[in-house]
């Protein structure tokens, strides 16, 4: 039997999934829930990652990570947390907001620029507040991640590159929908100094050859493959066809599912047209 776990990291808690990927079956599930609030420190995200998921991992031959899209996850040079994380559903950024489209030319501009017309959610318009109202944080902001990528790299072995998915970069305000690239240029602007973003992991891409190493909390577990799932507001779009406990849950297993019959090679698939950017990239043995 070959067990894949899917785990879904919300704003309110991290469930995980071990199925059979023969069959669907499920075998065990778990959750942990999340603080709350609209802004949450990082590393509570990976606590109930571990209670969640850490009897799980070893067990599994593939885990893939879905999350929740937009929230601000603002690192130093250490990779340790300037402040907490801002959530999707803070809308302390509503006026950065409107200050950054009407700074990129109004909301035509805007959209052309990015793919969206930016609301309070996107994760630019949080950089331009962090800039406004912290700005000693703005000023040791080294990174920064997403939720999603996040997770995926403290499950990573140490040293393993940051890396995320197209549909993930489409909800920051610093990806160009239509370069199909990030725009460095526009987090910078917004947070007044220039930041490492993470990898994006492109279709088919052979990124990393070497031994994987995952860990928990129960220690290091090699060979287990690492899949990046897609974004919270993009699973009810993604048709799977695999079990469904929620649609959050489903796109992850599936996602985790593929990645055991992939080769050793980090690569990624399109669950959905280009058009609109979504993607699914993973990490493998």
């Amino acid at each position: 039997m070959t067990l894949v776990l899917g785990i879904d990291s919300s704003t309110q808690s991290t469930k995980a999934v071990l199925v059979d990927a023969d069959d669907g079956t499920v075998v065990e599930q778990r959750s942990a829930p999340h603080p709350q609030g609209t802004e949450v420190d990082p590393r509570a995200w990976t606590e109930a990652l571990a209670q969640a998921a850490g009897p799980l991992l070893p067990r599994a031959s593939a885990v893939a990570v879905a999350g929740q899209q937009h929230g601000m996850v603002a690192l130093d040079e250490r990779g340790d947390p300037v402040r907490p994380a801002l959530l999707w559903n803070d809308t302390r950024s509503a006026t950065s907001a409107r200050q950054l489209v009407e700074e990129w030319g109004g909301p035509p501009a805007c959209a052309e620029l990015v793919g969206s017309v930016l609301v309070a959610s996107f994760t630019v318009t949080k950089l331009r507040w962090l800039r406004d109202h912290e700005p000693e944080a703005a000023r040791r902001t080294h990174r920064v991640l997403l939720p999603h990528d996040h997770l995926s790299q403290h499950l990573a072995a140490p040293g393993t590159p940051a890396f995320t998915d197209r549909g993930d970069a489409s909800g920051t305000g610093y990806f160009s929908t239509v370069d199909d690239r990030w725009r460095p240029d526009l987090a910078a602007a917004a947070l007044g100094r220039e930041v490492a973003l993470p990898r994006i992991a492109a279709p088919g891409e052979a990124g990393r050859p070497e031994p994987i190493t995952l860990r928990s909390a129960f220690g290091s577990i090699v060979g287990c493959r690492s899949w990046s799932s897609e974004p919270g507001s993009m699973r009810p779009i993604a048709s799977s066809g695999v079990i469904s406990p929620s649609a959050a849950m489903s796109t992850a297993i599936f996602s985790a599912a593929f990645a055991v019959r992939l080769p050793e090679r980090v690569c990624s698939i399109h669950s959905l047209p280009r058009s609109m950017v979504n993607s699914r990239s993973c990490m493998s043995r």
